[in-house]
């Protein structure tokens, strides 16, 4: 399929300042998402981390299912905050 990438979205909806706003927006929060990997010891943020490359590429492809795109993330978000800590107690 033929699809325009966040640049031509944020061309189309609010000219030069949309692609600059668009392209800084998602630099910001491409920086903050990298500081998860920076921590080696927690293999829950690293599977954040790797979930979360897919959220940020199919962005960059296009801006049209933001929320859709990042439902897998999420739902890896919550296993790693409640379901480390319960499988832990039936491990130990």
């Amino acid at each position: 399929s033929i699809a325009s990438t966040f640049i031509g979205e944020g061309y189309m909806s609010y000219g030069r300042f949309g692609v600059a706003v668009f392209g800084l927006g998602l630099g910001l929060i491409c920086s903050l998402w990298n500081r998860l990997a920076l921590d080696p010891g927690q293999n829950g943020k690293l599977l954040i981390y790797a979930t979360g490359l897919f959220w940020m590429s199919m962005n960059m492809r296009s801006m049209m299912l933001v929320c859709v795109n990042l439902l897998p993330c999420l739902a890896v978000l919550v296993f790693v905050v409640f379901g480390f800590p319960l499988l832990r107690r039936f491990v130990h």
